[in-house]
């Protein structure tokens, strides 16, 4: 595993390079408060990851972020199984998930800030809503692509449902749900920002939209890079735990 993770790195390098140096180059040529140089996010990098007040913000954020994705995950999970064995309730109900699917985040947003006002909830259902939906048409793909075969023979040898759910059902949704869940992991950090950067003023989102009153440009690139840096290491984390060994039943 390490040397894999070394390889990713090492692949990585040549095309941070060009970004540097794309970087470097810009700096020289715009003022600093459009291109920052280099440096000076370095330095506020360092200056947000010592300072204990701004590791607060970034653990509330995280806090937001875990609620938002054990609940969208687990409802996403539960309503793909459910819908995916009662036709009935899919034909009722995943036309509305679907939709959900597609309406923009910031309609999301603007609606969580008139239902729940501006404190914490806006961010965590904003989290909930993009990733629900997600995770439901990953496992009713998971469900729809069992093999017939399995079912039938279920039948015929009157296998329990509970049975038929753990040997039959599960075993063929880990590799829709998994799928799922890296896409979730990825975009759910960029929808809580978001949601964080209109409703609140703690949090990442709230560092950002006073560096941005205050025409910090360097400290919403340092902000930007540690998020990036954060949405890394959950997609390490969920992928170690969860994405790179089998799930025993």
């Amino acid at each position: 595993m390490m040397i894999c993770i070394i390889k990713k790195i090492r692949n990585i390098i040549p095309s941070l390079a060009i970004v540097l140096g794309i970087w470097f180059v810009l700096s020289k040529i715009y003022n600093p408060f459009i291109i920052p140089t280099i440096g000076s996010v370095f330095d506020e990098i360092v200056n947000i990851l010592s300072n204990v007040s701004t590791i607060k913000e970034i653990m509330i954020t995280i806090k937001r972020l875990l609620i938002g994705l054990i609940i969208g995950i687990s409802s996403g999970l539960f309503l793909g199984i459910l819908l995916g064995k009662v036709k009935i309730l899919n034909t009722l109900f995943a036309p509305i998930i679907n939709t959900i699917r597609v309406i923009p985040p910031i309609s999301w947003v603007v609606l969580a800030m008139i239902w729940l006002g501006l404190n914490d909830y806006p961010s965590i259902f904003i989290v909930i809503i993009s990733t629900m939906p997600t995770i439901f048409i990953c496992v009713i793909d998971g469900i729809n692509n069992i093999d017939k075969k399995f079912i039938e023979m279920a039948h015929v040898f009157k296998i329990s449902k509970r049975k038929q759910l753990k040997s039959i059902i599960i075993p063929s949704i880990i590799p829709y749900f998994k799928s799922g869940l890296k896409i979730v992991i990825g975009s759910s950090w960029k929808v809580i920002i978001m949601a964080e950067v209109l409703t609140v003023n703690n949090g990442i989102g709230g560092a950002i939209t006073e560096a941005r009153l205050n025409i910090e440009t360097q400290t919403v690139i340092a902000w930007t890079v540690i998020v990036v840096f954060l949405s890394f290491i959950l997609d390490k984390i969920v992928s170690l735990l969860f994405l790179d060994k089998e799930i025993e039943l």
